[in-house]
């Protein structure tokens, strides 16, 4: 992943962010939380370097029955494939960032939206870590015995809980996930600020990026810009 940090490195010392920018970067709070989140990824890691393989006598030792009953399903259930199909979705996952620099609109904001990617990834990176090192859970498949034994040993298998995968490519997506403002007014609500509202609900969103949708939404009144419900539901739905 070397290279996703040092594309938002290289943007982050030698890009300009652009004017009426809906993001602000406050080196006085982002610096500080850059700062304990590279700590905290670089202790994570120096703790797992104090950890060693698992042994032969701790894997025999084992016993799936110690496992709580609603996990214990896990340990019987294992395939090369789907952990292959996992690594190929969480490294394929590292990609979305770029997909800031595609609209105009936040390409202008990268420098920015690349801090805050960078705390979000080594806050969520420090803290799976930390945990992972702290309460070394034995991966499911050291209590299979159809797995080989030469697959049981690496120490990666006492950082089960909780999930990396999960945790890191979450982070990754949420920089293409949908953020909606909705304001809900029944018929009779309607009032003389509302065409000002919904012109500055629709300039937000189109100022904050491609990812932003703002929708003032009636029962069946029409307003220049505002949408009636069954069609604010069809919107949606195609989101």
């Amino acid at each position: 992943m070397k290279f996703i940090y040092m594309f938002f490195l290289t943007f982050l010392f030698n890009s300009i962010s652009g004017q009426n920018s809906p993001y602000e970067l406050n080196w006085k709070l982002d610096g500080p939380l850059l700062g304990a989140g590279v700590g905290l990824s670089v202790g994570s890691f120096l703790m797992t370097t104090t950890k060693n393989d698992l042994t032969l006598d701790e894997i025999t030792l084992l016993d799936a029955g110690d496992i709580n009953a609603f996990d214990r399903g896990a340990t019987e259930r294992y395939s090369s494939a789907f952990r292959t199909n996992s690594d190929v979705l969480f490294y394929s996952a590292g990609i979305m960032p770029f997909g800031m620099l595609i609209p105009k609109r936040t390409r202008k904001d990268f420098v920015t939206i690349g801090v805050m990617g960078l705390e979000s990834f080594f806050l969520t990176n420090g803290l799976t870590v930390l945990t992972k090192t702290t309460v070394l859970r034995t991966r499911p498949l050291v209590y299979n015995p159809e797995v080989p034994l030469d697959e049981k040993y690496p120490k990666t298998n006492r950082f089960s809980f909780f999930s990396g995968h999960t945790s890191i490519t979450a982070v990754y997506f949420f920089y293409k996930a949908n953020v909606i403002l909705l304001e809900t007014k029944g018929d009779h609500l309607d009032n003389a600020d509302s065409a000002a509202k919904v012109r500055l609900g629709n300039k937000w969103a189109s100022l904050a990026g491609s990812q932003f949708h703002y929708f003032m939404v009636f029962d069946n009144k029409e307003l220049d810009g505002a949408y009636k419900l069954d069609k604010a539901k069809d919107l949606l739905r195609r989101l």
